[in-house]
């Protein structure tokens, strides 16, 4: 099974599984994914600390689950639903939100912030 993160348009996470016998010519499936890769990248604003990262987190979150359902890897599953709310709990805030949605944060702020409430949130859940 050959499976790709691909962050999605705005803010909403995508993944795409293929079968490995789907896939005749490997080479042309590559450049397809590089093609699409590249026809969505926001060259306008690339490196200037101004991207959400909130569609590829999403999508990496929805990829552990997955695998954790598939492979019944609790931690999986476990680990995509802390990224969810760690998301889901910046968004609400607009202290919190990356400025395309209002807030002040840039890309590296927003993931600073994403890796620190999903820390707090795994201790919160481990608390009796």
């Amino acid at each position: 099974m050959n499976i790709a993160v691909l962050p999605g348009d705005g803010i909403g996470p995508e993944i795409s599984a293929a079968a490995l016998q789907v896939v005749d010519d490997a080479g042309a499936r590559r450049r397809a994914l590089r093609r699409r890769r590249d026809d969505q990248s926001a060259r306008d604003i690339a490196g200037r600390d101004l991207a959400n990262p909130t569609s590829l987190i999403l999508s990496a979150a929805m990829l552990l689950e997955w695998l954790g359902v598939r492979h019944g890897l609790q931690q999986f599953t476990r680990a995509a639903a802390c990224a969810e709310r760690a998301v889901d709990t910046l968004s609400a805030r607009p202290e919190t939100r990356t400025a395309d949605l209002g807030g002040a944060l840039g890309t590296a702020e927003f993931a600073t912030a994403l890796c620190a409430e999903a820390s707090s949130s795994r201790r919160r859940s481990r608390r009796p």
